[in-house]
């Protein structure tokens, strides 16, 4: 059975994409609900896809309502990646910890740790709190998820909003509605920029076109701390499930634009051409 955010699609004989949809809910016996992208289907059969295929999430949000031992309850997201689900999670945190009455959630990283073991060690640190797990909610992620599709798929478990709730009101925060509350927590926990260092992707503060080749002297200037080299020609193509990570060649990385688009940029430097270069 597919997950909670799990894309499915399908192409036409020439590669190009002819339907996608985002599962939103596996509650009926026989279908998938699902949030069309690409085409108007509402409800997908979960025996056959009715022809799509499941394109295979980047990681993986696991969210699991837990007990502590003061009897409270805590929500611990953490992110994992190809063959990590049975070992430690790539990113930790929980969202009940105190670190002042207005301020709360702590996160780790296995990337902050100089050794596998040390990072266990934090890990274990991390939890050591936890009397029960509870409840768990799985949602696939891909690299060009923004924010705010990363929200809509986390408000449609109930209990997670709920023990949002109780955890932002246990230290005063006063929220709007449940998207606030979401965001807030996704902050706390530095959830967005950790995922996006999963994958290199940067955010950037402008508005970056599909093929654009005159970037304002300052927007280079932002590509060029990013490689941290002289980029010297380049070329950015928008991201999307027609391009195959694993056939990306050359220099690149990725970027997240004002408008939430992800992008690869490729690049040549400085450094790519023969000669001698005096700066």
């Amino acid at each position: 059975m597919q997950n909670i955010g799990n894309k499915l699609i399908k192409k036409n004989k020439a590669g190009q994409i002819t339907e996608l949809y985002r599962i939103t809910s596996r509650s009926e016996k026989d279908y998938y609900k699902v949030s069309p992208i690409i085409g108007s289907r509402t409800l997908i059969q979960k025996e056959t896809l009715d022809g799509l295929e499941s394109i295979t999430p980047h990681c993986k949000l696991f969210i699991e309502l837990c007990t502590l031992k003061d009897g409270s309850k805590d929500l611990c997201f953490s992110i994992y990646n190809e063959f990590e689900g049975f070992n430690f999670p790539y990113f930790a945190s929980r969202l009940n910890y105190r670190i002042t009455d207005y301020k709360f959630g702590k996160s780790i990283c296995k990337y902050q740790y100089a050794t596998g073991g040390l990072y266990q060690s934090a890990y274990d640190i991390l939890m050591s709190d936890i009397v029960e797990k509870t409840k768990a909610y799985t949602i696939d992620l891909y690299l060009n998820d923004s924010l705010k599709n990363i929200i809509s798929l986390i408000k449609l478990q109930p209990w997670v909003c709920d023990a949002i709730r109780e955890i932002s009101e246990s230290y005063n925060a006063n929220l709007n509605d449940i998207y606030q509350g979401i965001e807030i927590a996704l902050k706390n926990i530095e959830f967005m920029y950790w995922f996006h260092y999963n994958f290199k992707v940067f955010k950037v503060l402008f508005e970056v076109k599909a093929g654009q080749r005159n970037l304002r002297p300052g927007d280079l200037f932002v590509l060029e701390a990013i490689a941290e080299t002289k980029i010297v020609d380049y070329n950015i193509l928008e991201y999307y499930h027609d391009i195959e990570l694993s056939k990306i060649r050359g220099n690149f990385f990725f970027i997240q634009d004002k408008n939430d688009r992800t992008f690869i940029v490729k690049y040549v430097s400085i450094d790519d051409l023969p000669g001698l270069h005096l700066n």
